[in-house]
């Protein structure tokens, strides 16, 4: 007799997730503050350099590149949360590990060809769309849908591919695969918690800005419980 899939209990993460963010959000803020303050540098120097098209170019990719290992070391302190484990802003760098970096860089290819495959669809969709043709016209709306339908769950599937790279140190592949086999049966779960984190995070900006100061450690912590839980529970 097999086993029943688990089912992720979309209220009790929520929940479970703000009450983590007590205690936390000076830490949270300390390691944003230092990421703004990088890209701020970063932006500074590509407007001054804005007439050495190769200077402000090179400083461009950098900026690229350090933000994304920036924002997910801050993803890196939220799953760190989650797990009741000490935290503190210098986490921020972890991604900087070069094993660690170089998978992230590996995953980053791997996801990119993934959608590339949906985003194939939905050009096809918009080619079909622009003829004369009604027939084919309707069939590119079609595709365009599909195409959209695929992005969001092959999103979803992939959410915590990055969490198994930073936290459990899998390779790419791995990653990848585990992300699939942990989310498999949760999507529309997952689809309802994400829902509702943009929801949390839409009325955090409402009054001057002031609820982020709760809903960004609560969602890089939620993200988190998501992994914490589904991971154990595959």
């Amino acid at each position: 007799m097999s086993e029943q899939a688990f089912v992720l209990p979309v209220w009790d993460t929520i929940n479970t997730a703000w009450t983590k963010v007590s205690g936390t959000k000076k830490t949270f803020w300390a390691a944003i503050g230092i990421l703004a303050a990088i890209m701020f540098g970063i932006g500074l120097l590509e407007g001054i350099t804005e007439k050495a098209w190769a200077i402000s170019g090179f400083l461009q990719i950098i900026g690229n590149v350090l933000g994304y290992f920036l924002q997910l070391g801050l993803v890196y302190i939220g799953i760190t949360r989650a797990k009741d484990m000490p935290i503190n802003y210098k986490m921020l760098f972890a991604t900087f590990d070069l094993q660690i970096a170089l998978r992230l860089v590996g995953l980053y290819i791997l996801q990119t060809l993934i959608f590339l495959i949906p985003v194939i669809i939905g050009a096809l969709g918009i080619m079909l769309y622009m003829t004369d043709n009604i027939a084919m016209q309707g069939f590119g709306v079609i595709l365009i849908i599909a195409s959209g339908i695929c992005t969001i769950i092959i999103a979803v599937r992939l959410s915590i591919s990055i969490a198994y790279v930073l936290d459990a140190d899998e390779a790419p592949l791995a990653a990848i695969k585990k992300s699939l086999a942990a989310t498999n049966g949760n999507v529309w779960h997952l689809i309802g918690i994400y829902l509702l984190q943009l929801l949390i995070l839409g009325i955090s900006v409402i009054p001057a800005g002031i609820g982020l100061i709760w809903s960004l450690p609560f969602l890089l912590i939620c993200y988190g419980m998501i992994y914490k839980q589904l991971r154990v529970n595959t």
